[in-house]
Formats: structure tokens, sequence, C-alpha cells
């Protein structure tokens, strides 16, 4: 009767190992499922929010600067300088697309707002302390604030 009891308990021990191993198989086979059906959703998730930024219109900063000249400079020829600075230094390509200008210049006070693409706006304020010359003049530029608003830029030249 003991070897009946020892087989039959030896029985039940396989099969408990037995189902414990194919569980452990069938939950990694799962968690891998899982794992992949995740990694799929972030996939998704970070291309759709790339597509989503390519169809978005580029963003502006806005460069408050006051520009120190030994005589009051028109505001033509400071965005022509500007302009020929960021070309200079970022090339055709680099001008276009960061899509520098002067939007409103105060001839008297010598203050102004430079828009600029967000991607940008580091590079163009370096080259911004590079402009030395606007026409016979010399300058310098001396940015002040960067702003998201022309609303807001205006209020900080007061």
């Amino acid at each position: 009767m003991a070897d009946w009891l020892t087989i039959l308990l030896s029985i039940i021990l396989s099969t408990i190992a037995s189902l414990t191993v194919a569980y452990n198989l069938q939950e990694r086979r799962w968690r891998r499922r899982f794992q992949a059906l995740l990694s799929t959703l972030r996939t998704y998730r970070d291309v759709n929010r790339a597509a989503r930024k390519l169809g978005r219109r580029p963003r502006r900063r806005y460069i408050v600067v006051e520009i120190l000249s030994e005589e009051p400079l028109p505001m033509d020829e400071v965005e022509r300088a500007i302009k020929s600075v960021v070309r200079e230094y970022l090339g055709v390509a680099g001008l276009a697309s960061s899509g520098v200008s002067l939007v409103y210049y105060d001839e008297g006070r010598g203050r102004g707002v430079v828009r600029v693409s967000q991607e940008y706006r580091y590079q163009v304020l370096g080259l911004l302390g590079l402009l030395r010359r606007v026409g016979d003049s010399r300058v310098l530029v001396i940015p002040l604030a960067v702003t998201g608003s022309i609303k807001r830029a205006k209020r900080f030249l007061g």
C-alpha cells in the first residue's frame, strides 16, 4: 500500500511540476506578446507625434533688441544687416528656414523686435552679437529679451 501511495504522490507532484512549467512558459509568452504590443503602441505614439509636428506651422520667437549706434539708423538698413550676418554664418538655406525678419523698429530709441523660428533662436541670438556695422555706422546689438508673442515683446519696448 505504501508503494501505491508513493507512486500516486509522485504522479501528483510530477503533474504539478509540469503544470507549473507549462504555466511559466505560457506566462512568458504572454508577457513577450504584451511587451511587443506596448512597444508597438509606443512606436505608433512617437510616429504620430512626429507626424503632427510636421503638419504644424513653425513656432516663432521674438527677440527684443537695443541697437546702440552713433546716429539713428533706418529700419531697412538694420534688417538688411541682420539678414546679411545670418546669411554669412548660416547660409542661404539657414536664412530661409530661420525666418529672420525685423518686425518692429523705433529709429529714435534704437529698439526693435526680431522675429525668428524657434529652432534658430539661440543661433540668431549669438549672431546678433556679431553684428558690428549697419551701413557706415558702427553698432552694438544688445538682446534684451526673448518672448513667444509680439504683444509681450512690445511690452518690453515700453
